[in-house]
């Protein structure tokens, strides 16, 4: 059995996903992001305390890890969380199967 296969079965809820199209959101004159899209994707939210790394590389505790095949990168949204880091899940033949997202 691949790691595609058993993750794709441990993927059993659903959440709202923002994604950014460039690296910083850009705003309206209203100040609402402009350059965003939104769907729903499968995970696996697991919730406990760590201690995650930010993009500055500043430490910071978060208690929520999301799971999921889908490509998020950092700065996106998930249930309204940003996204704080994120670790790649090779597959033994070294593609890319799903995504650890920590949250804010």
């Amino acid at each position: 059995m691949s790691k595609a296969s058993a993750l794709a079965r441990y993927l059993n809820q659903t959440a709202a996903w923002i994604h950014y199209s460039s690296a910083a959101p850009t705003f309206d004159s209203y100040g609402n992001p402009t350059n965003y899209t939104t769907s729903t994707i499968r995970c696996r939210t697991e919730r406990y305390n760590r201690l995650a790394r930010d993009k500055e590389g500043r430490e910071v505790v978060s208690d929520t890890t999301v799971y999921t095949q889908s490509a998020v990168v950092v700065g996106d949204m998930i249930e309204a969380r940003k996204v704080l880091n994120v670790s790649d899940w090779p597959d033994f033949d070294g593609s890319i199967v799903g995504y650890e997202a920590v949250l804010e």
